[in-house]
């Protein structure tokens, strides 16, 4: 990704911050870009914080104030943990024994993923309800 030079020029923006805007954005998207086993053994809070410390720079080399509530790589980040941690999984009722399989629809589609008598909520935070087990 790279800054958007329309807007840095309305803005002003010196051609060492676009520089740094764009080296910043190649390191977000490399490290979303890791493979499945760095992510999962990188500590996940150490790596928020690193993606909330970026996410900051880029808003002060804009010239923006900082702000949280503006931050979107954070959300890829989150976005990317989730797809680990339940894409392809199976979750079975242990009332019913029907299974389902978590698909990229179930777990992006923000509604609930019916599995037997229970589902999982898979909105802000995950929640799983009802007599569930994941069996992979």
């Amino acid at each position: 990704m790279a800054a958007n030079l329309e807007l840095a020029k309305q803005r002003g923006i010196s051609d060492q911050n676009i520089k740094k805007i764009n080296i910043l954005h190649d390191e977000l998207e490399s490290c979303l870009n890791e493979s499945d086993e760095y992510l999962r053994e990188t500590d996940r809070e150490r790596m928020f914080d690193w993606f909330t410390s970026i996410e900051y720079a880029l808003q002060r080399a804009w010239g923006f104030v900082e702000d949280a509530r503006y931050h979107t790589w954070i959300h890829r980040l989150h976005k990317r943990y989730r797809e680990l941690d339940y894409l392809g999984a199976v979750y079975r009722c242990n009332v019913t024994g029907v299974t389902r399989t978590i698909s990229d629809v179930a777990l992006h589609g923000g509604q609930l993923v019916g599995v037997g008598n229970g589902f999982i909520d898979f909105g802000g935070v995950v929640r799983i309800v009802g007599n569930l087990e994941r069996i992979n």
